[in-house]
């Protein structure tokens, strides 16, 4: 089946608003099997929406609508898609007498403005909002052919109102083949390689496609199966996800919604270790990651931001002649700054990061973005270089991704 998606509100055409509910909406349906076709967005302008959503139920067998149900003048959604559909609009009375109460609770007047919400198009069904005053809806066309859903624009309303109400109509209104999508993380390979590799393993294409996307400082491939049962999808879905698994296992950092924190936190629980973390350009980044993930104190130690020099001798215990030769910026001073963390917080394993975040105060030999990152443990010291020249946040944001990284290779390594 085919969706769309129609954004209603002159916020998202301005860009004050990031279009986030035509992302989850398209999440929840393709958990459904109901593949999403098309985002559009269109202002406050009832003929405009009106023609935006009639085009979208010619191509769509599924129509979603966000925003524009509100009391104000500029809220046309439900006006716009009954000029759509040829349908008059009538007051619902049960929704008048609950919105009735709803403001006579809240001690708010009850006008004309706020008991246009209670409208439905002729034949709707109305979906309960229990986070705002602005009901939403949904009705069948076409002998049930085709379905029109109206939704409310704040997530807060929206997403509720979709898991409770919508999703179960969606699930019975589902018919014809089945798809299913799954995502897998990659980090430290580059989209043409990665694109050359799945093209180049036999059979892989028979069992899925696939579409490589960035996404922050990783690479994102989603998987796409489709067939006649739940059983037949999860099958290729398993063999191909094992097929990439056996081929780019090193950079395969996990499946599904998971996060680079939340593959090393299994790690370390698996094998029983602990770590701790000495970190000066990211500025205690890598520790708020750690630290992020529940259950953290079973292996997290401590971690200490060491900007200055002198913290990073006497705190975390570096040697004053690695700063002075061959200087902060260096492979030496990550290694020290890990071997410390490791022996200040007792644990199995140190992380060391140094770095010049920039975007200033680089030389021809180590430019700003130049960093350095370090595991120490049982295998001994490991060290990398990384180059991530870019603003300084993002500076930062990657390098605690690749100091994440490092950390999680080095785990592959330890025994369970």
């Amino acid at each position: 089946m085919r969706a769309e998606i129609v954004g209603v509100g002159n916020e998202l055409l301005l860009g004050f608003v990031d279009n986030t509910n035509a992302s989850y909406l398209s999440r929840a349906l393709a958990a459904l099997g109901i593949e999403t076709r098309g985002h559009t967005s269109v202002g406050d302008d009832l003929e405009e929406a009106a023609e935006v959503i009639r085009n979208a139920l010619r191509r769509a067998d599924i129509v979603l609508t966000t925003g524009g149900l509100g009391p104000t003048d500029d809220d046309l959604t439900r006006e716009a898609a009954a000029e759509a559909v040829g349908r008059p609009l009538a007051e619902d009375e049960g929704l008048a007498e609950e919105l009735q109460n709803r403001m006579r609770s809240r001690n708010r007047p009850f006008s004309w403005r706020v008991a246009r919400q209670a409208n439905l198009i002729r034949g709707a069904w109305p979906l309960n909002n229990a986070h705002g005053t602005a009901p939403g809806q949904y009705l069948f066309l076409d002998d049930e052919k085709r379905l029109l859903a109206l939704l409310p624009g704040p997530a807060y309303e929206l997403i509720p109102m979709v898991e409770t109400h919508l999703l179960p109509v969606l699930s019975a209104f589902r018919r014809g083949p089945l798809f299913r999508t799954r995502t897998l993380k990659f980090f430290g390979i580059g989209e043409p390689a990665l694109e050359e590799t799945l093209l180049s393993m036999d059979g892989l294409h028979h069992l899925v496609s696939w579409a490589p996307y960035g996404k922050e400082a990783e690479l994102h491939v989603c998987l796409r199966a489709g067939g006649g049962s739940e059983e037949e999808i999860q099958e290729k879905l398993g063999q191909a996800i094992e097929m990439i698994s056996s081929r780019l296992g090193k950079v395969l950092f996990t499946v599904g919604d998971g996060n680079m924190e939340g593959a090393v936190a299994d790690l370390l629980v698996q094998r029983r270790l602990t770590v701790g973390a000495a970190e000066s350009c990211t500025g205690g980044l890598l520790a708020h990651r750690l630290t992020n993930v529940p259950g953290s104190s079973a292996y997290f130690r401590g971690g200490v931001t060491c900007y200055s020099g002198e913290s990073k001798i006497e705190v975390v215990g570096v040697k004053p002649a690695i700063l002075e030769e061959p200087g902060v910026l260096s492979a030496e001073c990550a290694a020290a700054l890990a071997e410390g963390a490791r022996r200040i917080f007792r644990a199995d394993l140190g992380v060391g990061i140094t770095g010049l975040a920039g975007p200033g105060g680089g030389t021809p030999e180590i430019p700003s973005g130049t960093v350095f990152f370090a595991v120490d443990g049982p295998h001994g010291p490991v060290v990398e270089r990384g180059y991530f020249p870019a603003a300084r946040q993002v500076t930062k944001e990657r390098t605690a991704q690749a100091a994440l990284d490092l950390l999680r290779r080095y785990l592959l390594k330890s025994p369970v």
